[in-house]
């Protein structure tokens, strides 16, 4: 879309970096800043477009400090769209960069993230997504989890079909879980074990498998996921309390992993309280 050009109520304004088509508009009627995501090709069958709609309506009512607000989805000029809040910062995979972050970082940001899926899994809702770039870090270190409601259908979209095997980008494939890639009800524990590739990142600056590999023999491996080698291995300045709740997150057996958002929670804030441990 051109700049200036008028899309419903939203008036382009410029181009974002990122995936697919992703502008930063002004809402003329609420005179807002919103990111628009106009919803491309992928999204003409009608029936993935109404699971799109249900899944986005839902998340509308998600109102909490670390979910970036969804305000709409509509049609306009022949094409749908998303319209959410716009956040000033930068995507976790910007502060990492192949880097461990300290444990107060870590801790904190997981924290956050957690508590934003409290919020949302209390409600019914299952991100399906977790990935460091949904994962939006403002200057002050206040947490946004980006892209409910749109989460693994939006994936789809992203990439050209050649970086696709079955509809499974290898992006999404990295923080999958293992039981995401059986045809099944989502669980929000799924959301969990992708935070926990997350974390694992964070704190060893490397993922727990090697996603250089072909995407095929990724996918079976992610199937068969057993346990990766030791954050604390890694990295022996991770605190173990620490470690522990990583691989706990990264348990392949559903009954092993944290079973609530809110368990995650208590353990991170458990471990965070003043002098619980040092710095990485």
């Amino acid at each position: 879309m051109d700049l200036g050009m008028q899309f419903g109520q939203y008036r382009i304004e410029r181009r974002l970096g990122g995936e697919g088509a992703l502008y930063l508009a002004r809402d003329t009627e609420r005179n807002l800043e919103v990111v628009l995501r106009v919803l491309g090709r992928g999204f003409s069958d009608p029936e993935r477009m109404q699971r799109i709609v249900q899944r986005t309506k839902a998340a509308l009512a998600l109102k909490h400090r670390n979910v970036a607000t969804i305000y709409e989805i509509g049609e306009a000029s022949g094409a749908w769209f998303v319209a959410t809040e716009y956040v000033q910062g930068e995507p976790l995979h910007a502060r990492t960069d192949g880097y461990p972050l300290s444990a107060a970082d870590i801790g904190g940001m997981a924290i956050q993230v957690a508590d934003a899926l409290i919020h949302a899994h209390g409600r019914g809702i299952v991100h399906g997504d977790i990935t460091p770039s949904n994962i939006m870090v403002t200057p002050g270190g206040q947490v946004k989890l980006l892209n409910f409601g749109l989460g693994r259908e939006l994936a789809d979209d992203m990439f050209d079909w050649p970086d696709w095997v079955d509809g499974v980008r290898l992006q999404f494939v990295r923080y999958i879980s293992p039981e995401q890639l059986y045809p099944r009800e989502e669980d929000s524990r799924s959301d969990l074990f992708s935070l926990g590739i997350v974390l694992y990142e964070a704190a060893t600056g490397r993922p727990p498998q090697d996603p250089r590999a072909e995407l095929l023999q990724f996918i079976t491996a992610r199937v068969d996921f057993k346990q990766p080698e030791a954050v604390t291995r890694v990295n022996a300045k991770v605190p173990a309390e620490l470690g522990h709740i990583i691989h706990r997150c990264l348990e392949k057996d559903l009954e092993r992993r944290y079973q609530s958002a809110c368990d995650l929670a208590v353990d991170l804030k458990n471990i965070m309280r003043p002098g619980a441990y040092s710095e990485l």
